[in-house]
């Protein structure tokens, strides 16, 4: 195996690998309970999903537990996904996987030039402001990405990166002795080890066919602005989940709309009316509608936690990762079982600007 990841929530894993899919066989396991299939794959992700986990004993059991995993898989480079804006569980994490490659020398670095995150004398940079001065800055002081692991990883390597070039250089470095490597970084350090592996970018896929549900469950503004702008551009039917939703009204009325030529609704959770978490609030209809209603041939979904509850419904245990629709919008195909299949597209809650959905989807409108 060319590459084995350990990533903290599902949208991370997908990302991290999505720039591998042209030329390797490429596939995440959603969960630590995904059956892998020796051989089937050139590189694999496991998704941990520890990102919201507030129990040290927990996170790192599990951890070690997708770490044994990884490595009976015999991977040439080990990489340990972590987010751009430092966020998770990142000192118990690390620390749990070096307990089980200890010979390896961890090399941390969080920058993802392309999108604005950058590593200046050992502190990190969103869109040119100190990280600790923007959303993304933690509850606790930490001044450095070192602070940020806790400060006390004596043999780690914490790496500068300001631009693309440094990024490529870095990952030239680790892939002349990968083995001595434990590589920790975001999805802009797996695309430039990508860039080293002479893999061209994806060819964007510029279409998909077939019926459309776009399930927003991310609480993050971004993904609200998303789905508002693709529903006043796309005249795109939008339903709402919260505490008061009839599941089985809002599934007679989206198999109605099937009927009638819909090929695109929206499901989103409310920020109203909703004492249960959106999770919650999305198994609940997410099962009527998927065993009930009718199929879909494409799903977008807005961050992990949304994809995950997607995947547990259908009863899907991995992903086969197809490439990118643009950088961060990851295609995938995902088996729910032994005769059926759907695209789906995810992303991080808080990425991208206002039109990308719509634009996810732009190809559709002129055919």
């Amino acid at each position: 195996m060319e590459l084995g990841v350990l990533a903290d929530d599902l949208t991370g894993a997908a990302d991290v690998v999505a720039p591998f899919a042209s030329r390797f066989r490429t596939g995440v396991g959603i969960g630590l309970n995904s059956v892998y299939s020796g051989g089937l794959w050139d590189v694999w992700a496991w998704n941990t999903e520890t990102r919201g986990v507030d129990n040290k004993t927990l996170v790192q059991d599990r951890i070690r537990q997708a770490t044994d995993k990884l490595l009976h898989l015999e991977p040439k480079l080990l990489y340990k996904k972590i987010d751009s804006t430092l966020r998770g569980n990142l000192e118990w994490e690390l620390r749990a996987m070096c307990t089980c490659v200890p010979k390896r020398i961890p090399l941390v670095c969080p920058a993802f030039p392309a999108m604005g995150r950058t590593v200046r004398e050992g502190k990190l940079y969103v869109h040119g402001t100190c990280w600790t001065d923007t959303e993304f800055a933690p509850a606790t002081g930490c001044g450095t990405v070192a602070d940020a692991f806790g400060g006390t990883f004596s043999n780690a390597v914490f790496a500068d990166a300001e631009s693309e070039e440094e990024l490529l250089a870095l990952a030239q470095r680790v892939l002349k002795n990968p083995k001595r490597w434990l590589v920790v970084g975001s999805s802009g350090l797996s695309r430039a080890i990508a860039r080293s592996f002479e893999i061209e970018r994806n060819a964007s896929i510029t279409s998909f066919s077939g019926r459309i549900l776009v399930v927003v469950g991310s609480q993050h503004p971004r993904s609200r602005e998303q789905a508002d702008h693709y529903c006043q551009t796309r005249e795109v039917p939008r339903f709402w989940v919260d505490d008061t939703t009839n599941r089985s009204e809002i599934v007679s009325q989206i198999r109605d709309l099937w009927g009638k030529g819909a090929t695109e609704i929206v499901l989103e959770t409310s920020n109203e009316h909703l004492s249960i978490s959106p999770n919650d609030a999305l198994r609940r209809i997410l099962a009527p509608l998927f065993h009930e209603a009718c199929s879909f041939e494409v799903i977008f979904a807005t961050g992990g936690d949304t994809a995950i509850q997607i995947a547990e419904v259908l009863g899907a245990t991995y992903l086969r990762v197809l490439g990118e629709k643009e950088p961060g919008v990851v295609v995938s195909l995902l088996k729910y079982s032994s005769s059926h299949s759907l695209t789906l597209i995810t992303k991080a809650g808080g990425f991208g600007n206002r039109e990308t959905i719509a634009h996810c989807f732009q190809s559709e409108v002129s055919e």
